[in-house]
């Protein structure tokens, strides 16, 4: 990796001191930064947050390295450079495992894991199929779910959403992302042409066999206007409530891009919507975020152009975030 992509570790206290006229985030505690645009998303679980850093894009494929923050400190994990879309979840019998996309090009992207205790990845062919791609996975306790997808011509992705445990098929959608939290599955879908339309659904897994009903919970609609672009994306499960960013796009500069932290109580029987959406504070080029046992980490994108600074990984700590009707 060049030597101007590596992250840079920063302690709160340098940051207090090195920032003057900050933005409302700006004591939040610095993990890491990157040059804009090589930051990924981060992931978070069992005290392990996980990101990536692009290597650059002046090579045929994208790669990347990547990281976790744990007690022990800041290291780099042995992970495919090839990975795609990854994501933090339980492990069977304790501790924390990663599932991704391994993709390379002009060939599909198949499913793999990484077990953070025996630090062993496999692949698992036996998921994928002919002509298209796993994408869009998440884990938790040995269960899967992914989305087999293929490109249909230059209108976007056709294809399944699936869990394992036993293999069930959960939507004909393909979804641009999902989390799994034992027997319930969140999972975002996108229209794919304008006007762009996001749609957050839980999904209750039965343990056999069976239907699954998917649960509507949240929607976002860019109008085509020249001040309104909302997205949705990002979701993320706990105990009791799905979390998912939202934010809005259009018409300014990145890092004065309005994003905020959405959350509402997980759907009850009848798909039931228990409770008002809530909100975090915003915080200007949020892109992504994970929970982690009651702490938040997340992501600032920059301007690529002239007067951008870098990307930044973040701890929410002044003040933690709060969510408020």
């Amino acid at each position: 990796m060049n030597g101007k992509l590596h992250p840079i570790l920063v302690g709160g206290a340098l940051v207090a001191s090195a920032l003057t006229a900050a933005p409302a985030h700006a004591a939040d505690r610095v993990i890491a930064s990157a040059p804009p645009g090589l930051l990924s998303e981060v992931h978070a679980h069992g005290g392990n947050v996980v990101w990536g850093v692009a290597r650059g894009y002046d090579e045929p494929e994208t790669t990347s390295d990547y990281f976790v923050r744990d007690a022990r400190g800041t290291r780099r994990l042995p992970l495919d450079p090839y990975l795609r879309k990854l994501d933090l979840g339980a492990r069977r019998g304790g501790g924390t495992q990663a599932v991704f996309s391994r993709c390379r090009a002009r060939q599909p992207c198949v499913l793999g894991t990484y077990d953070f205790r025996s630090h062993v990845t496999r692949i698992l062919p036996s998921l994928s199929r002919p002509r298209t791609s796993v994408q869009g996975p998440s884990i938790w306790n040995g269960r899967l779910a992914f989305a087999r997808a293929r490109q249909v011509g230059t209108s976007g992705l056709s294809g399944s959403l699936f869990a394992t445990s036993p293999l069930r098929a959960v939507a004909r959608v393909a979804p641009v992302a999902t989390d799994l939290r034992g027997s319930r599955l969140a999972y975002v879908t996108s229209t794919g042409s304008r006007p762009y339309t996001n749609t957050l659904y839980v999904a209750t897994l039965p343990r056999s066999g069976g239907r699954v009903r998917s649960c509507f919970v949240a929607r976002t609609t860019d109008k085509q206007t020249d001040s309104t672009d909302l997205y949705l994306s990002n979701p993320v499960l706990t105990a009791s409530h799905v979390l998912w960013l939202r934010k809005d796009e259009k018409g300014v500069a990145s890092t004065d891009r309005r994003a905020s932290i959405r959350r509402r109580r997980l759907p009850g029987r009848n798909c039931r919507l228990a409770g008002r959406e809530e909100r975090s504070r915003e915080i200007g080029g949020m892109s992504s975020f994970a929970v982690d046992r009651g702490r938040f980490f997340y992501t600032t994108a920059t301007d690529n152009g002239a007067g951008g600074g870098d990307d930044e990984l973040r701890e929410a700590t002044d003040p933690p975030f709060a969510f408020v009707r």
